[in-house]
């Protein structure tokens, strides 16, 4: 009886006339107290819309042939006055996108640091959002931390990529040079994701190691089409026979590309590794992309 009545103490414990909630501990100083590890559900999501339910905690997004749709439940059905529910979604596909949708007329509540109070919130690959419903109609967002930089080291033997570089819209690989004397020369091109029509704007500075040493910096403004390639330095986006980091002279390339219809600005650094017999690595091409915004 004495054991009962101490686990009954336990759980339930009134204080001051209000009730409150102790798991693991007999004194409860919050409306729900734990002592020890929480545990939420969690799942993977395989489709590409999905509807968030009651049953939902922890959501991973995991396909990797299409992008993805989560459509949150409307506010007023799981919120009132005191109550909120909350939503945490990773993206762990590593080539698509899912967008997190509240229904028509309701939205994102962000702070001045996000810029984003839409109906649509859209998570690229490894980002992270979490969220709770409020009684205003909206959703706000409690963390929203998105994935900041990914490195390759990309083959460029030859006029065909072997791989590439993903990060969140953004596509970066390497071709050969055109003619037998730039074989040791790789071209950078780029490709934006996701608009019909868009502008990059390129500033492109790179220094060599060969004598006298070769610094190089431009600035252009390239308009692009969805899932077109674009070289990386010149106006019009097509080959230019200089616009490349040579291998025999050690090049590294130092580059910003801001994507116009997004805001997104992303630093991007490359170098070729050496000529050298103690390195049988191949033609490499080590690129690492920063986003700064």
């Amino acid at each position: 009886m004495k054991r009962i009545a101490g686990l009954i103490l336990c759980l339930f414990t009134s204080t001051m006339g209000a009730q409150v909630l102790g798991v693991n501990t007999p004194t409860p100083l919050s409306t729900l107290t734990v002592d020890g590890s929480y545990s939420g559900r969690s799942r993977e999501v395989y489709v590409a819309n999905y509807t968030l339910t009651n049953e939902d905690y922890t959501l991973f997004y995991v396909n990797r042939s299409s992008d993805g749709t989560f459509l949150l439940p409307k506010v007023e059905d799981i919120s009132d006055q005191n109550t909120g529910r909350v939503y945490h979604i990773k993206n762990l596909s590593p080539t698509r996108s899912v967008r997190v949708r509240s229904i028509a007329g309701q939205g994102f509540s962000s702070g001045v640091n996000l810029d984003n109070n839409q109906g649509v919130f859209e998570l690229f690959p490894g980002d992270y959002l979490a969220v709770i419903s409020n009684n205003n109609g909206t959703w706000s967002v409690l963390q929203y931390e998105p994935q900041r930089f990914a490195t390759m080291a990309i083959d460029w033997s030859g006029s065909v990529p072997s791989n590439e570089l993903h990060f969140r819209n953004l596509n970066i690989r390497a071709i050969d040079g055109i003619v037998a004397s730039q074989n040791n020369a790789a071209y950078l091109q780029f490709k934006l994701d996701g608009r019909v029509h868009d502008v990059a704007y390129v500033r492109f500075s790179k220094a060599g190691k060969a004598k006298p040493y070769n610094v190089t910096s431009t600035f252009k403004e390239i308009s692009t089409l969805n899932s077109e390639w674009y070289y990386m330095y010149s106006a019009t986006g097509a080959m230019a026979i200089s616009d490349c980091i040579y291998r025999n002279s050690i090049e590294m390339a130092d580059i910003t590309l801001g994507q116009g219809s997004t805001n997104q600005i992303f630093r991007i650094k490359a170098f070729v590794v050496d000529i050298d017999s103690r390195i049988p690595v191949g033609k490499k091409l080590i690129v690492s992309v920063e986003l700064m915004n």
